[in-house]
């Protein structure tokens, strides 16, 4: 019942405390786990749920009360996550687990469907192969996809040990052109994805000067509401524009990226998503967007939909929701809303939505790929 207005600022506000309560929670268990005295619930172990360990899981504990689950496959990206950040060998396993759990409470903390989901392999690969995307600007240790050194999170006093770069907020302009293009796949909000352009321009502006390439790719929840949205509509203003495309939900995948999840298996659906190509002149000079590379995009989203249902046909434990589900409320326009470049609409400032062309109005599947000649 609340207004649009009144809903984001309780949303906005229910965030901060969630932020401050896992801040204050993680901080007090390293402070405790690190300073050894007699409360402090003795040293992190490890042990699996179950006997045969079929499921998958892992427990982590600190005395009676603080116990937190872990997928092995998890586990294991940390460690060598770790590794890679100079987190030592098994001399100091005493550290990575307490590091760990600390991670996981902070995390864990956050909860909501979805706040740890990822673009699947076949998308990704396509970005590093096609646009050279070297880092990740919105990735946690338990979702990304890089090398210690090679992403960004909201956290850095727990995710610094696992080879976080920190915020992307706080990113700099000489060590945003040193990684030279960034796969960015934000909090699906509308205040987010209005800072976030904000400081990719900021960044851009620096590249522009200094005659350097810099990309980024951002990744975005393109449904109805959003795209009629000021702050998704001027992303199609940006100057720095070279290409966009929207992608239905009944055509791919995210995959899910929480603790207890196998990171390469466990999927869900989101909503249409939406890819923004912001370049300074030098990158879309050195990798330029063209229309061909933004269908090969297209397609590799596609193909993430096709293995999931081969692993619901599979498995009746699919993690994808049921087509009563509220993210298929926009069944209607899933692959007929589009996104168009500032090249077609012939102005930067046009908001009116473009008429789809007779290519478009040929197939119920296609989608408009555009880039900038």
């Amino acid at each position: 019942g609340l207004s649009r207005d009144s809903a984001e600022s309780v949303s906005a506000w229910h965030r901060k405390q969630y932020v401050k309560a896992s801040k204050t929670l993680a901080k007090k268990l390293k402070r405790r786990g690190l300073a050894g005295d007699s409360d402090a619930g003795g040293p992190v172990s490890c042990t699996s749920p179950s006997q045969d360990g079929s499921d998958g899981l892992l427990t982590l504990s600190q005395g009676e009360e603080l116990r937190v689950q872990i997928h092995r496959a998890q586990l294991a990206k940390l460690r060598a996550l770790s590794m890679g950040a100079g987190g030592g060998g098994s001399a100091d396993e005493t550290q990575f687990l307490l590091a760990t759990l600390c991670l996981l409470v902070r995390y864990q903390a956050l909860g909501g469907g979805g706040f740890q989901c990822a673009i699947p392999p076949p998308v990704f690969t396509c970005l590093e192969e096609l646009w050279g995307i070297k880092c990740e600007g919105f990735a946690s240790p338990l979702n990304c996809r890089l090398s210690a050194g090679q992403y960004c999170s909201a956290f850095p006093d727990t995710d610094t040990h696992f080879g976080s770069l920190g915020s992307f907020f706080k990113l700099s302009a000489s060590d945003a052109m040193k990684h030279e293009a960034f796969e960015l796949n934000p909090p699906f909000s509308l205040e987010i994805y209005s800072s976030l352009l904000t400081h990719c321009h900021a960044l851009l502006a620096a590249a522009e000067q200094h005659k350097k390439p810099l990309s980024f790719a951002i990744i975005v929840g393109a449904t109805q509401p959003a795209l009629a949205h000021d702050a998704l509509r001027a992303y199609s203003r940006s100057p720095y524009l070279t290409g966009q495309l929207v992608v239905g939900v009944g055509e791919h995948v995210y995959l899910c990226g929480g603790a207890r999840d196998d990171f390469e298996t466990a999927t869900f659906r989101a909503c249409d998503t939406g890819v923004y190509f912001l370049q300074s002149t030098a990158a879309a000079e050195q990798n330029p967007t063209t229309p061909q590379k933004l269908e090969d995009l297209a397609n590799a989203f596609r193909k993430t939909n096709g293995a999931e249902k081969k692993r619901s046909n599979s498995s009746q434990g699919s993690k994808i929701p049921s087509q009563n589900s509220c993210h298929n409320k926009h069944k209607t326009h899933k692959t007929k809303k589009t996104l168009r470049s500032p090249s077609e609409s012939g102005s930067n400032h046009n908001d009116t939505p473009p008429k789809r062309s007779k290519h478009m109005k040929a197939s119920r599947r296609a989608l408009l790929i555009t880039g900038m000649e």
